[in-house]
């Protein structure tokens, strides 16, 4: 009995990457997605081949500038959204396996497309999120989840809180200027995961070896990631120098609380360990200072509505109930650090830094501005307490 013998077919491997692209319209709210028009019919995202040591990433930039017209600096990244895997046969003998990576773009402005690369497309366009699905030949549930990403990163701030530590720091190593990059340092809302509601940034610190050296490509690489980066940027020889913070002391647990992304963050720990009681104390009571001066002006100002002053001063109630309770020890920065406003707030008040006539849930309420601005001077009135005590320790 023969049998016949089968041959296995050759498998070829391709990686491709590429993504959907978003445009939310701020007046009407309609979100549009950018799609290509194959010269098959077929519509799809803008995507191609990796080339060789080329990250996923970068192959998505690329092939959008190439089939889209779209710049590296016109774009957000937002997240990748799935990676897909299919097969077809070439021919009898070879069967084409394909890995694809599908990221999730936006842009700004609506840009018009301008393709530098043609070959087997017919159009580039705009089309409404709702049209969208019903044309795109494959991957409708990538466009759906897509949409999803997205819309939440509308409402994101920041969006490198959901991006793995590992990738950040294995791209910003990749930039020109890395070997003059110390540290990069992400810390407060961010790093605790909450969105501001009442201001829009990022507080970062980047320490670097040399400022005569060209840092632009991190701060190009950084804005992808965040919007309205608020940032310090010192040199090694300065913070080794005591030329780098204001209110230093208080700056430095602040900072090496938070979050390092990239380098070694042994300089400022170093310092941080350097500080004595007293000189944290004295920098802790300048910044309390410095918060009675900017609530003041926010709430005397004619330039915001009611609504921010409210967020505003309740913010600023709480930091400066947090800095009389540093100041008075009852508890150290960790473990204020898991409390919530309404736990601060009771702290001072079983305390008795602040009357009974406040209530103990009060950060939770909607209570007039007067009522807050009124709590927030009866916190403030503590300094006047302490500063004896901090002359009597000089």
């Amino acid at each position: 009995m023969n049998k016949e013998t089968q041959t296995a077919k050759e498998i070829i491997k391709k990686i491709s990457s590429g993504g959907f692209i978003f445009h939310l319209d701020k007046k009407s709210s309609a979100v549009s997605v950018l799609l290509i028009k194959h010269t098959n019919g077929e519509v799809w995202i803008p995507k191609g081949k990796l080339e060789s040591e080329e990250s996923q990433i970068d192959a998505a930039y690329r092939e959008i500038k190439e089939e889209v017209g779209i710049e590296y600096d016109q774009l957000r990244y937002i997240d990748l959204c799935a990676t897909d895997s299919y097969s077809y046969d070439i021919d009898e003998k070879q069967v084409m396996h394909k890995d694809l990576y599908i990221n999730v773009f936006s842009v700004e402005t609506k840009l018009t497309p301008h393709p530098t690369d043609w070959h087997d497309l017919d159009s580039v366009d705009w089309y409404p999120y709702s049209n969208a699905l019903d044309i795109i030949a494959f991957n409708k549930l990538e466009l759906k989840k897509a949409y999803e990403i997205f819309m939440k990163s509308i409402h994101q701030v920041n969006r490198l809180v959901d991006i793995a530590l590992e990738k950040t720091s294995a791209d910003i190593s990749k930039l020109p200027c890395a070997k003059n990059i110390t540290c990069v340092y992400l810390y407060g809302s961010i790093y605790k995961k909450i969105h501001k509601i009442d201001t829009f940034d990022t507080d970062m610190t980047i320490v670097i070896k040399d400022e005569k050296i060209d840092i632009s490509p991190l701060f190009l690489y950084l804005q992808k990631y965040f919007e309205n980066i608020d940032f310090h940027l010192y040199t090694n020889k300065e913070i080794n120098n005591d030329l780098s913070f204001y209110t230093r002391e208080f700056v430095l647990e602040y900072v090496t609380k938070g979050l390092c992304v990239y380098g070694n963050n042994k300089i400022l720990i170093d310092q941080y360990h350097n500080v004595t009681r007293e000189q944290y104390v004295k920098s802790i009571f300048i910044r309390s200072v410095e918060y009675l001066q900017l609530v003041r002006a926010v709430y005397y100002s004619n330039k915001y509505t009611n609504d921010y002053k409210l967020r505003y001063i309740k913010k600023y109630a709480t930091r400066l109930a947090r800095c009389i309770i540093l100041i008075k020890g009852y508890s150290t920065w960790d473990e204020l650090e898991i409390m919530t406003p309404n736990q601060i707030i009771k702290m001072l008040s079983d305390r008795k830094h602040i009357s009974s006539e406040f209530k103990k849930d009060v950060m939770d309420l909607e209570l007039p501005l007067e009522y807050y601005f009124k709590l927030f001077c009866e916190i403030g009135g503590n300094l006047h307490k302490t500063r004896p005590q901090l002359e009597e320790k000089s």
